[in-house]
């Protein structure tokens, strides 16, 4: 494809994609009440439950159930029941300054706006990385609108998720780590406890391959749930293993799970086999998650000699299959693409040496093709996850061999 076909490509879809999400997002503004139909609403129902019963109450159910009742009142009817608030409680502190659970309108439009923050933040720090591999700022554009036009990461921001936390986390994780700054680079993976079966997924394997990062991340990580413990004391962290236990667990669409609609490999599984017994699902599931864990810890060993651009594409590659393997994932969970879409641009420049805008159109050309056939039109939304993930693994395996043979 010529450098200017591909452009003109490039024009067309992004223009075709801001027009989608204009759809998604006019709507919310159009009715903005109908922000407690989202999983914001767990975030309300957690400060709710914290400002009139304390911080060691907020992981009880039955306490979130009668909050989260006051909440939506007879608005909405959530699917699966109770959609319960099951992340750990370092970001309470925020969000009770940002959240009014009386007016969710306005405490969503606070809380976009920090997100927003932080997708400038990856931004900035991207680029700057970019920059010193090469590629100038002016040149970097292409990568940019790709970025923030990313699928699940607007899903993150329509939805009032707190996943761009852990994404700004695998950003300095994965930059940190290419300059050899480990410290930093651990601290920027416990960021990551927000999605523990991710954190644990990609953090285990260190101990084989970087133990500097690993050691950095226990203690980042050990001081976040130290404050944690702090604020729940022991009844609320009891509470909080109970939710996580009960929420895992949960079968079908119980507590708003919905393991049909996952994009991992569990949710493919239900997909085929949607009247799989429980404990088969839970051996597939847990299964796949263990085998994943053992395998990033064999490629982290493998490469853990390497140079700094080899382990570059192996975060890339961890960080695709801890999404995959994830017992957990929705798709504003896969808004942590982030890191390995820009390795793989990166990768694009540094080993396929072909035009940048070319890379540009592959990486915005798998976010449309994720938005447009995860519509609920299709119902095949496990079908372009899979080739997204697949791509992304093949141009790693085969930028891997070349490093090696360097």
């Amino acid at each position: 494809m010529s450098t200017r076909i591909a452009t003109y490509t490039y024009i067309f879809i992004t223009v075709a994609i801001v027009a989608a999400y204009s759809l998604l997002w006019m709507p919310l503004f159009q009715n903005p009440s109908g922000i407690v139909n989202r999983d914001f609403t767990i975030f309300a129902t957690a400060v709710k439950v914290a400002e009139e019963a304390g911080y060691p109450a907020v992981f009880d159910i039955a306490l979130q159930k009668q909050a989260q009742e006051e909440i939506v009142g007879d608005k909405i009817s959530i699917g699966g029941g109770m959609l319960p608030f099951n992340h750990p409680p370092i970001l309470l502190p925020l969000m009770q300054v940002l959240i009014n659970p009386g007016n969710l309108p306005r405490s969503f439009l606070l809380w976009t706006a920090v997100n927003l923050i932080l997708v400038g933040t990856c931004l900035a720090i991207t680029g700057r990385w970019l920059a010193q591999k090469g590629i100038p700022y002016q040149q970097q554009f292409v990568l940019w609108l790709p970025l923030i036009l990313l699928y699940p990461l607007h899903q993150a921001l329509f939805q009032g998720q707190d996943v761009l936390v852990p994404m700004l986390g695998l950003v300095i994780w994965a930059i940190g780590t290419n300059h050899n700054r480990y410290g930093v680079a651990g601290v920027g993976l416990s960021l990551t406890v927000l999605m523990p079966q991710i954190a644990l997924a990609l953090a285990i394997p260190l101990f084989w391959g970087q133990r500097k990062v690993f050691y950095s991340f226990i203690v980042s990580a050990g001081a976040m749930a130290f404050i944690s413990i702090g604020m729940i004391r022991i009844p609320g962290t009891l509470d909080f293993i109970n939710m996580i236990i009960e929420t895992a667990g949960a079968s079908g669409d119980t507590f708003g799970v919905n393991k049909q609609v996952m994009l991992n490999a569990s949710g493919i599984f239900l997909r085929l086999w949607p009247s799989a017994p429980e404990t088969i699902l839970s051996l597939v599931t847990w299964g796949v998650y263990l085998g994943g864990i053992g395998y990033l810890c064999w490629l982290h060993h493998a490469y853990k000699d390497d140079d700094p651009e080899a382990h570059l594409i192996v975060i890339g590659i961890s960080i695709v299959v801890a999404m995959f393997a994830s017992p957990h994932l929705h798709v504003h969970s896969m808004s942590v693409l982030w890191v390995p879409l820009a390795v793989f641009y990166w990768g694009w420049h540094h080993y396929e040496h072909r035009s940048l805008v070319g890379g540009g159109l592959l990486a915005l050309t798998g976010s449309a093709v994720m938005f447009l056939l995860n519509l609920p039109s299709f119902g095949l939304n496990w079908l372009p996850t899979i080739a997204v993930l697949a791509g992304l693994l093949f141009s790693f395996y085969r930028w891997l061999h070349l490093s090696k043979s360097d």
